[in-house]
């Protein structure tokens, strides 16, 4: 059952659980395409979730071994899948929303935290750090978190949250327990380790 649920990366040769990776499929024109939902058809070749280690996979040809055969890579595919990874980001965070998961502004939050089941913060990256503390503070004193699990990562700026919830000046959010934001917090989790090279 583990092996049915790891795959092998192809640059460092880890077989790891495919939480922990990208999976990449071609096209009809033999151009390597990213399947962020691993929903698409065909073989698939699986790099370690990290911005750097596309890169290398980039740099060093690993696709062209990983499929066996001449591919087509462009040199821009790790800025591609951050872009895509953000906008899978905001798009459930929309979802979210429209399911009633979303909690918006610092006073709601600093309300509702201790009272309803606020799993996740998330400030954006224009967020003032005294702000941001307050409300860290309250949600680790409450959910008995140490400070190692902040949620104050520069990912989405005011503009970008203010326009997936369709609300002005989105600087504060909160996310209470339900399935769409659930999703989205996997996802950012995702997005975080891209970006920051932390697995």
């Amino acid at each position: 059952m583990v092996k049915e649920n790891t795959r092998q990366c192809i640059v460092t040769r880890e077989r790891l659980f495919k939480d922990d990776l990208l999976r990449f499929v071609l096209d009809p024109e033999a151009s390597v395409t990213p399947d962020l939902r691993r929903k698409l058809p065909g073989r698939g070749v699986w790099v370690k979730s990290s911005r750097r280690f596309v890169e290398e996979a980039v740099s060093r040809k690993a696709f062209a071994r990983g499929f066996r055969m001449p591919v087509s890579v462009r040199q821009d595919l790790p800025d591609l899948i951050q872009e895509l990874l953000h906008k899978d980001c905001l798009s459930a965070l929309s979802l979210a929303y429209r399911a009633g998961d979303v909690i918006i502004g610092s006073a709601k939050l600093l309300e509702s935290i201790g009272k309803k089941p606020v799993v996740f913060i998330l400030h954006s990256s224009e967020a003032a750090e005294d702000g941001c503390r307050r409300l860290d503070k309250k949600f680790f004193a409450v959910n008995n978190f140490g400070e190692e699990t902040s949620n104050n990562f520069s990912l989405f700026s005011c503009e970008q949250l203010s326009s997936a919830l369709g609300q002005p000046k989105v600087v504060h959010i909160g996310l209470k327990t339900g399935s769409a934001a659930s999703r989205f917090v996997r996802l950012v989790s995702v997005l975080k380790h891209y970006q920051n090279d932390n697995i």
